[in-house]
């Protein structure tokens, strides 16, 4: 499979429960309230990324922009495409 030089794509996996931060591409910022508010934010993990996309890796949690994705199934599973850009941040789980 070949993915754009750019491209990402994503399984999405909703919203998680708990107390998350997103770290990175943008800034970091308390998950709980502030991504609630904005419904075109979603979380997924990413399962494919192309060449030159440099602040992702497959496997990571990720914020992204949901008004861009375009719907695309490979080998039976409902994926995402959408451009490393429209990631917001990166998920990590804060310890209790």
């Amino acid at each position: 499979m070949k993915l754009l030089k750019d491209r990402v794509h994503i399984r999405e996996t909703g919203f998680v429960p708990g107390a998350v931060e997103a770290i990175g591409l943008e800034s970091t910022w308390s998950f709980s309230e502030k991504l609630r508010e904005h419904q075109d934010k979603r979380i997924g993990v990413v399962t494919h990324i192309g060449m030159m996309c440099n602040e992702v890796e497959v496997g990571m949690t990720v914020v992204y922009n949901a008004k861009h994705t375009v719907p695309i199934e490979i080998d039976g599973e409902k994926l995402l495409r959408i451009r490393e850009d429209e990631i917001y941040g990166i998920l990590e789980q804060t310890k209790n």
